[in-house]
């Protein structure tokens, strides 16, 4: 069992010899900046604590530990996530994500070369066009959704954990409200 003191661990790709994800994220700096500011609209608070989280990662070693992949990490990930998952060239099943919470936005972008695809989120009776360079964001632990998309595709879905956010001590942010807009709302 983890104790209070044990420094996070990192993902076993980020642990491989040949650099592969790190080379990834230093070539997709621009888009993953993109992302994040997205991300900065769509749920403010959340952005926020993702910030917080990678400054204190990369601020204080004691909480990487041995895991220097992790600082290698931190100088590439642009993404104020703590989490990336990527799937490939298959149909996503309905299910729900179980990583984060239900208050927080998980992102999904499509990518490939495909038409026809589709997100669909059932529970709100709803399906979406989906295909490449669609970004979405919504909770995907209260949500239940799935994708359809014949041809070459790819999925980037990028979520915030919650053993993160707590093993971090770091406020937990709840769910998007109006007043997290206040003072845009003005007529231009």
């Amino acid at each position: 069992m983890k104790g209070p003191k044990d420094p996070l661990h990192v993902s076993a790709d980020l642990q491989r010899g040949d650099n592969a994800v790190l080379k990834w994220m230093e070539n997709a700096k621009e888009s993953l900046v993109l992302i994040g500011a997205i991300m900065s609209i769509v749920q403010p608070e959340l952005y926020h604590t993702g910030r917080q989280a990678l400054e204190k990662l990369f601020n204080e070693p004691a909480l990487v530990g041995k895991h220097i992949e992790l600082l290698d990490a931190l100088e590439a990930w642009w993404i104020p996530f703590s989490a990336m998952t990527v799937v490939s060239n298959r149909e996503t099943p309905l299910h729900r994500d179980m990583g984060g919470r239900v208050d927080w936005s998980d992102m999904l972008i499509a990518l490939g070369q495909y038409e026809h695809g589709r997100l669909a989120l059932p529970g709100l009776g709803l399906t979406y066009r989906y295909n490449p360079g669609t970004v979405v964001a919504f909770s995907g632990m209260a949500f239940e959704h799935g994708a359809t998309c014949p041809g070459n595709r790819a999925c980037i879905a990028l979520y915030m954990r919650n053993n993160v956010i707590k093993r971090l001590k770091l406020p937990t942010p709840s769910w998007l409200n109006a007043s997290d807009y206040a003072g845009c709302t003005e007529s231009l």
